[in-house]
Parts: C-alpha cells; structure tokens; sequence
C-alpha cells in the first residue's frame, strides 16, 4: 500500500463571525503552546492558520500475501509497516530477534491466511460449475492486472485458473465475499471509533478457489448488492 503524506492548506479568508476575537485568542494560545486543534471537533480557521491532514495509505497492487518477502521486511525496517500489520495482512512470520523474516514460518502463516479466507467467505452466487482453463480453449489470453485475466469471454483468477463468470457478468459475484473492519487493512483509518467504522465497512472478495484477494471495496454499512464497476464487454466476443 502507498504511504501516507502530509497535506497542507492554508487559509486565505477570514470567516465571518461574531466570535471571531475569541477565535483570535484560542489561536494565539496554541500558537504560544504547540497545539492543535481536531477539525472533527468542529475547528476552524482565519486567515494564515495553516490545515494540516494526513489521509490513509491508498489501496494497492495485489494480494498482500504475495508481496515479495524481501520488500516487505524492507517496510518494516523503515518503520513504514509494524511487526503486528506485517503478520496479520502481509503474512509475515519473523524471526526471534525481530529483525529478520523467517521464511519457512512465513510459508505457512500465508497458506494459513488463504485458508481461513477460505472458511469465513460466504459465497455470492451459485454460479456456473467449477472449471479452470484449458491449454484447449480458444482465444486470446488478456491480462487484467495481478489477479485476473479474461479468455473465451470468461473471467479466471490468475492465481489457479478458476472460472468466475463470463465477461457480461459481475465476476465478483464468482468470489467468496468477507466484510471486514476498516482497521483490518489500515490502522489509521477510523481512528476516532478505534478502527471500526460506524459508516464503512470493507468488502473483500476471493476467489473460491485458492483465497487469494480479487477485488477490495470500501462500502456503506447497509448497502446492498455489489458494484459491477468491473466492464469489459467489449471483449465478450474474443
């Protein structure tokens, strides 16, 4: 996942207010102190106060379980992932000591992980019969990015070949679905509810097959159905 940056705004216009010498005030006090005040308290600013933010990390490339092992420990050396994140999305097992990768360890612990995606997914749809692709099929092989490729006008997972629906389809609707916490993926999403979003929720879908992570999604509790935002039928015919 990319890392987060500092975002920073300055104001340009005072806003009009009533309050406004209190407002001075307050601000002169921080500024005296070294503090800050939370914009979800209902701060707000003058002109030359300085908004400082600092979003979450955006999504990334791929299953978090095939990230290169090497890269990963890298992260964790450069203080961009802790030990806790690295085991539980990445897979990593570590050594005693804490500084090196134990690969074999780390082996495992990933099967184990694709496993239990496997136990908690609930599936979508009946679908079509499980296949996997065949040297025989017909047509193109066309990637589409790390975790799917389309032939014979169907959608397979490239990690073990499994048919999820044809193009026309929603192929999420041939995943397993898992819904999640947003602190699963992020510690710093959700903060002011520890993590666990009283709006949001993750919505992770895995091929019933072999477990590995297909589409991620961040979704409205409630909300129903699932984004067909996935199209290629101009592909159908191919």
């Amino acid at each position: 996942a990319s890392m987060s940056v500092v975002e920073k705004m300055r104001f340009t216009a005072e806003r009009p207010s009533l309050d406004w010498l209190l407002v001075l005030e307050a601000r002169q006090w921080m500024h005296r102190h070294g503090k800050s005040l939370d914009i979800n308290d209902g701060a707000w600013g003058c002109r030359d106060d300085v908004f400082e933010g600092i979003p979450h990390g955006g999504g990334g490339l791929g299953d978090p379980l095939d990230r290169d092992i090497l890269l990963v420990q890298r992260d964790l050396a450069d203080g961009y992932v802790s030990p806790e994140m690295a085991r539980s999305v990445y897979g990593i097992e570590l050594a005693p000591g804490g500084r090196e990768v134990d690969q074999a360890s780390t082996a495992r612990r990933r099967k184990e992980l694709l496993r239990e995606r496997l136990r908690k997914g609930k599936k979508l749809s009946a679908g079509q019969a499980h296949r996997s692709a065949t040297d025989q099929e017909s047509g193109s092989r066309l990637p589409l990015g790390e975790a799917l490729y389309v032939q014979s006008g169907r959608f397979h997972c490239a990690h073990c070949n499994r048919t999820l629906g044809g193009v026309r389809e929603n192929p999420k609707l041939g995943c397993i679905l898992i819904q999640a916490q947003l602190k699963e993926a992020n510690p710093y999403m959700a903060m002011r509810w520890g993590g666990e979003s009283q709006r949001f929720k993750l919505a992770e879908y895995a091929c019933p097959g072999c477990g590995h992570l297909l589409f991620v999604d961040t979704r409205l509790n409630g909300e129903q159905g699932h984004w067909h935002d996935f199209k290629v039928w101009s592909w159908a015919d191919r």
